[in-house]
């Protein structure tokens, strides 16, 4: 209608290769792009190689990884550390799980650390424990617990010395692996004898 001559835009894309369901795309170029065979994102879990993602997470990964930060860090500071646990609800704990898989090829969860926050009101008490699984009850064992005011229970979650140790006819010992190798046991039995 103007009169004017028509003008063609080059498209900023002109190639596109791997195109499939859920990957995730990179550039290769200033025009071209790639649909990442190992990197994927099905709309709630992103997997990093791994082709059948695991949807009870929002990230699956397959392989090592590092987390890099630059700065002064101590453990007695209150700076964000390298990997950060978080349980938005309150009076709950953030726990890092270990799974294995059984002979079967299932995997399922064989230990926990916690950290929990004990103070009944505002402010904090951290906590931290450590549970293994027992398969003869198919139950997860809190087995160490160090509380806020450096108590460590042993099978006790609630220390009552620094260091309180709870189990039937339990026992420690002191074993040297030099010389003739002595033994020193204090042990705690049920029995009138000791033994």
């Amino acid at each position: 209608g103007s009169g004017s001559a028509v003008s063609w835009v080059t498209p900023a894309v002109t190639a596109f290769t791997n195109g499939s369901n859920n990957r995730v795309v990179t550039a290769t170029s200033g025009s071209g792009l790639n649909g990442e065979a190992n990197l994927t994102f099905s709309g709630s879990v992103l997997g990093i190689n791994q082709a059948s993602v695991d949807t009870n997470y929002v990230l699956d990964a397959v392989g090592g990884a590092i987390f890099t930060k630059t700065g002064t860090f101590t453990s007695n500071d209150f700076n964000k550390g390298h990997l950060t646990l978080r349980n938005t609800t309150a009076s709950q704990g953030a726990f890092l799980d270990f799974r294995a898989a059984s002979s079967g090829g299932a995997y399922g969860v064989i230990a926990k650390i916690g950290g929990f926050n004990t103070l009944s009101g505002s402010g904090y008490d951290g906590a931290l424990t450590f549970s293994t699984r027992q398969n003869s009850t198919n139950t997860m064992v809190e087995r160490l617990r160090i509380t806020a005011d450096a108590k460590f229970g042993f099978n006790d979650s609630d220390p009552e010395r620094t260091v309180d140790i709870k189990g039937s006819n339990c026992m420690v010992q002191l074993e040297g692996t030099a010389g003739s190798g002595r033994q020193y046991s204090l042990c705690s039995t049920d029995n009138a004898t000791g033994t």
